[in-house]
């Protein structure tokens, strides 16, 4: 497979990019590329987005976060405490939201099994807690019909294969390694 070779002597234009009269493109046209951490969205009685679980983020053991596909303009903050600024985030970008106790389960599962489904997650009532700092929430979520039945199915398999190994397991004790087949078959 032959590649174009790139020379110090070729025009944008011939690289692929529209230029102006003065020769550079026309750099209001651009879009901002997200780079360094994503933006943060932060819960408020009856604030909601839609969003794809993207992945875990747990680059930082002490700040593990989950990073979100936004599937609509979601309002979020960039940077820290009250030197936080406002961002939207557009349909397709990327954010993070904390791991709250209520959410991580359901979010590992939707990693674990691969089905990634735009979700509707509201922030229904924060509830007090006896950690300092800590916040804990009650959620809304909801999946549409059709990955709804993935969804079921998904964990039904989950529950079947967890059955066979706790199973597996159990026989493992039964039958002490090195047990013959006519042991067991008599029980001893």
């Amino acid at each position: 497979m032959a590649t174009a070779k790139v020379s110090e002597k070729m025009t944008l234009n011939e690289l692929g990019l529209e230029v102006g009269v003065d020769g550079l493109p026309d750099f209001s046209k651009w879009e901002e590329e997200q780079v360094g951490f994503a933006p943060y969205w932060s819960p408020a009685e009856e604030k909601w987005f839609l969003a794809q679980v993207f992945a875990r983020d747990d680059r930082d053991p002490d700040f593990i976060r989950y990073l979100m596909r936004a599937g609509m303009l979601i309002p979020c903050k960039r940077g820290a405490g009250e030197d936080a600024e406002d961002i939207a985030v557009k349909p397709g970008g990327f954010f993070t939201i904390s791991v709250y106790t209520s959410l991580r389960d359901t979010f590992d599962f939707y990693l674990e099994s691969g089905i990634r489904p735009f979700v509707r997650i509201e922030a229904i009532k924060e509830v007090p807690t006896k950690k300092t700092g800590q916040t804990c929430w009650t959620w809304n979520v909801k999946v549409s019909p059709t990955d709804k039945k993935k969804l079921e199915f998904a964990r039904k398999e989950k529950a079947t294969l967890l059955l066979k190994e706790k199973s597996m397991e159990n026989d493992a004790q039964d039958f002490p390694h090195g047990a013959n087949v006519k042991q067991m078959q008599r029980g001893a």
